[in-house]
């Protein structure tokens, strides 16, 4: 039996190889890159980027909302061998000038939405700006161009201890901090988290969180392309409206989310719902009835979600107690982890809150 190989492109070939025809990343409502497809979008990437002068180690950094190139980008930059710099949009044009100057990224792969932080900075040691829409250069020497389909065996070699990715915290003490990951730490977590949850082909991801985040790009990325399932964006702002309607279409199996999120929808939906009249209002003050009342509410909850919810990670900050009593009551698949960028992202991986469930019936393994 062949050894595992902790690297992204040896993950990511083994699974375009048993899953070619499936549908892999899109955007709601739009058609998807299959596997097969976003293999030549990403072999195509490869060699356009090595014509641009892109080298084994050098720094690519990507700045832009979540979008299905999003993806493409970052598995060509790791499939090479260069080192992805995933800039998170909500930073200001001078935390992005940092993490470019800091990082020494000498390539960057932008949105049009992202593209004014640039235009504001002095950045002379980038060579390059790239439109992560169609990947055609904004800035920078025009000597290649982007062709779908045209890609030639380059033969890179990446090894588990290459650094993969220089992952910026948010400068809660100062400025950004760059997190060093190599291969195998980030191809271990989603292995190991693979483990826990294991993920099917037929699994649909809704990725609310930013992809340049690193607890979305591993869970919400990479553990779903690793294994076959498919992952949707969001062309509009995360807005009620909009989720919703993305919920209804896209019917996802998986999320992960923010506490804020959650909460959110629990103090503006649900908890009213608990004290809309006198009477229900007394009665729910009875626990027996309290529960009943929760069973109900987590019915619906459900049927909001898509109805087809086995997984909902909650991670990033603390869970009110009150939204997680009511999650657990509703038996609602609550998921709730901890981690540090620093640990590539995870230390305990998001473990299924099972109800009725003691700590040792939990599905956990420790990760070394």
């Amino acid at each position: 039996m062949e050894e595992e190989r902790y690297t992204i492109p040896y993950q990511f070939a083994k699974s375009a190889e048993k899953h070619w025809n499936r549908p892999m990343l899109a955007y709601v409502s739009e058609s998807p890159y299959t596997y097969r497809e976003a293999e030549t979008l990403i072999k195509s990437l490869i060699s356009f980027l090595t014509r641009l002068g892109v080298k084994k180690s050098t720094k690519v950094a990507i700045l832009s909302e979540n979008n299905p190139n999003w993806g493409i980008s970052y598995l060509a930059i790791t499939g090479m061998g260069a080192v992805v710099v995933p800039i998170l949009p909500g930073f200001s044009a001078v935390e992005t000038g940092n993490v470019l100057q800091h990082s020494e990224t000498r390539c960057i792969i932008v949105s049009d939405k992202q593209m004014h932080k640039l235009k504001s900075l002095e950045l002379p040691f980038l060579k390059h700006i790239i439109d992560i829409d169609d990947f055609a250069i904004v800035s920078g020497e025009k000597t290649a161009y982007y062709q779908y389909g045209k890609f030639d065996n380059n033969g890179f070699k990446v090894y588990e201890d290459d650094l993969a990715a220089i992952i910026y915290t948010s400068g809660t003490t100062g400025k950004s901090k760059g997190v060093m990951l190599s291969h195998r730490n980030i191809c271990f977590t989603v292995h190991s988290s693979g483990i826990l949850q294991p993920i099917e082909p037929s699994d649909r991801f809704l990725s609310l969180l930013p992809l340049s985040h690193t607890y979305e790009n591993s869970l919400g990325f990479l553990l779903p392309v690793f294994n076959g399932a498919s992952v949707y964006y969001m062309k509009q702002a995360a807005a009620p409206s909009v989720m919703l309607k993305a919920l209804k279409e896209v019917k996802p199996t998986m999320m992960l989310t923010v506490p804020m999120i959650i909460e959110k929808i629990y103090r503006n939906r649900i908890a009213p719902s608990f004290k809309k009249n006198k009477l229900i209002a007394r009665l729910y003050r009875n626990h027996n009835i309290k529960m009943l009342l929760h069973r109900i509410a987590g019915k619906k909850l459900m049927k909001t979600f898509g109805g087809k919810i086995r997984f909902f990670g909650v991670g990033g900050a603390k869970l009110d107690p009150v939204v997680e009593q009511f999650l657990l009551d509703a038996r609602f698949p609550l998921a709730i982890g901890y981690g540090l960028t620093e640990t590539a992202p995870c230390l305990p991986v998001p473990v299924p809150v099972l109800h009725g469930c003691s700590l040792p019936d939990l599905p956990f393994r420790a990760l070394n």
